[in-house]
Formats: structure tokens, sequence, C-alpha cells
């Protein structure tokens, strides 16, 4: 009995894997920035600049991406403002990631500090029974007054599933849990100075 239950289980853990993670560059970072409180941060829409838009990325993930960005940040410590635009909607889905300068000319005029995602890639495979589903994008955050960023990472957030009930699970949550885990990449933001 023992035996078939092992075989029982391990059969049904082949057709049910499913795995999550996030991987991201050391950032880099002005630490002197981060020495006095920071003023509250304005959270940009997210730009979608791949290259290759074959990949699922809809509104409603991009939403979710800045909504993962302010509830960190406020996580931190932070007072967020959020930004439903950009000034000219050529910033939303550029051909190439922006400047620094550029971004903070899309800006509010009443902005001090913006932290921006940029979406490089999204990667959404579907092979049989399996899938997979990952996205890559730049965390920024921008002084305006010094025009420059004061923390920039590169991360990806990645879903695979692999089995055929696992598969069958992995497509309605894949981008969701991939998107989440790039969300994650923001725990690394310093908290903010009392």
């Amino acid at each position: 009995m023992k035996t078939y239950m092992g075989i029982f289980l391990s059969a049904f853990g082949c057709l049910l894997m499913t795995g999550c993670m996030t991987s991201h560059q050391k950032a880099t970072m002005d630490a002197t920035a981060f020495t006095q409180p920071l003023p509250a941060i304005h959270v940009m829409p997210v730009i979608d600049a791949r290259s290759d838009r074959s990949g699922e990325l809809d509104p409603g993930d991009l939403q979710r991406l800045r909504d993962f960005m302010k509830g960190k940040l406020e996580d931190k410590g932070y007072q967020t403002v959020v930004v439903d635009t950009w000034k000219t909607a050529a910033t939303t889905c550029p051909d190439r990631e922006l400047s620094v300068a550029e971004l903070v000319q899309q800006a509010p005029p009443d902005a001090k500090m913006l932290m921006v995602l940029t979406v490089t890639n999204v990667q959404d495979v579907y092979a049989g029974i399996s899938t997979s589903y990952s996205i890559t994008g730049t965390f920024n955050a921008i002084d305006c007054a010094k025009g420059a960023s004061i923390w920039k990472v590169t991360g990806t957030g990645s879903h695979g599933t692999g089995g055929i009930i696992g598969s069958a699970i992995g497509q309605a949550d894949k981008r969701l849990e991939a998107q989440t885990a790039l969300g994650n990449v923001l725990s690394d933001f310093p908290e903010n100075k009392k």
C-alpha cells in the first residue's frame, strides 16, 4: 500500500508542478540621497518599451504593476502620489528606454521624486503540458531637482508550471504571479528615514 501511495503522490506532483521566482541585478544607488527623509514619490504609469510585443501585457497588467510599486513604497514608509498619465502619449509605448531627462520632462511640474518602471521584455510560452511567463523591467527612482537616478535596478519576475494539471491551473494566474515577483524587486528599496 505504501508503494502505491508513493507512486500516486509522485505522479500527482509531476502533474501539478508550479514555480515562481524573482531575479535581479544589484541596484545602483546614490546612498547620500537616502540620508534624509525623501519627499512624496510620484508613482508614474508603467512604460512598455518592449521591442517584441508578442508576450501578453495589457492595460490591466500595467495598472497592477503600478499598484505594486505604490504598495511597496508605502510599506517602506514613503508617501506616494499616483500619476495616471504622462504629459505625452509617446511616453507610454516608446521604441526605446527613455533617458532620465526625458522622464523628468514628462512628469508633473510639482514632482520632486519619481518612481518609474520600464518593461523591456515579456516572454509568454505555452508548450504542450508546460507554460511559462516572465516579465523584465527596470525600476528607476529619480530625483527631479538633480535630474538623476538615486536608485535603479533591473529585475525579472517569472512563473512556470509543468504537468497537465499545473498547466491548466497556471494559465489563469501565471501573469499575476510573475508580475508580483517583479514587484518584489522593490523589497530592496531603502526604508524612508523618519
